[in-house]
């Protein structure tokens, strides 16, 4: 079981030093009664912390139920509350059944003595490859689930897009991602890196997070993500041409990291064809 400790130099409550110390309001609710203690005895909601208080919480081992699996997937950063590894395209992120990245994260767990459960920051489609990010023990989950970070991505489309800003209201309609008016608001900035002809090879920075954004907004400009099988055209031997390349990120210290990924093969392979 590990242990994060804190010396209190002031007086301050519980839920707010916590708060001012990555720690969300619904995490310290779930955990104050048995996780943290202040001085040995276990605190109390409505808790107040004066000079010289020691604050222990403890990360209770968790069991871990993906099968831990050795696979070819590259570290790209690791301190002692993140990886962030470099998704390959073709594998889910936990599919119940199938071989999936988080059996590779729990193989890390395993290498590294951390009796967590697997949680996941953030999430790529099957078929998109890039960066993800994956919180070592809830503390870290809450703390990055509360502050932003800036994802970058890499695509090949159909077309010649303008450099633009898409703004677009999206709503979940089963399997889809549908344009509507009484959808949630989605911000993706579009560069042209390179035309191609029939194709560009483009820069993508999301302002929101929305699932789907990336290709639904660039099926509306008619310029769909190669091989999108869902919002393009299915091509054969080719998952979709589109690759988070790029995360940036404020870690639990205060320290700003940009971490990016090598241009992907497929992308080589499918632009040399």
């Amino acid at each position: 079981m590990k242990q994060i400790s804190f010396d209190i130099d002031k007086k301050i409550r519980l839920d707010e030093f916590l708060q001012n110390n990555h720690i969300s309001k619904n995490l310290f609710i779930s955990i104050y009664k048995d996780d943290i203690f202040i001085n040995g005895n276990h605190a109390k909601r409505n808790s107040k912390l004066k000079k010289g208080d020691k604050l222990v919480i403890n990360l209770i081992d968790e069991e871990n139920h993906y099968e831990p699996m050795d696979m070819d997937i590259e570290v790209l950063y690791e301190d002692e509350d993140v990886f962030v590894l470099n998704k390959p395209d073709k594998l889910t992120m936990n599919t119940e059944g199938e071989k999936s990245l988080a059996n590779f994260v729990s193989y890390l767990f395993e290498q590294r003595n951390i009796r967590q459960k697997v949680r996941f920051i953030n999430r790529l489609d099957q078929d998109t490859s890039g960066v993800v990010m994956i919180a070592k023990n809830k503390i870290a989950h809450s703390y990055y689930q509360k502050y932003s970070f800036k994802k970058r991505y890499l695509a090949i489309v159909e077309g010649n897009p303008t450099d633009q800003e898409l703004e677009l209201n999206l709503v979940r309609n089963g399997i889809k991602t549908e344009i509507s008016n009484f959808g949630k608001k989605s911000i993706t900035i579009v560069k042209n890196l390179k035309n191609y002809g029939e194709y560009s090879l483009v820069s993508l920075e999301l302002l929101t997070g929305r699932t789907h954004q990336i290709r639904v907004s660039m099926e509306h400009i008619n310029c769909p993500i190669v091989a999108d099988r869902l919002y393009g055209k299915q091509i054969e031997d080719f998952s979709q041409m589109l690759h988070a390349n790029e995360i940036e990120f404020v870690d639990m210290k205060g320290n700003n990291h940009i971490i990016r990924t090598d241009f992907p093969q497929r992308f080589t392979w499918f632009l040399e064809k």
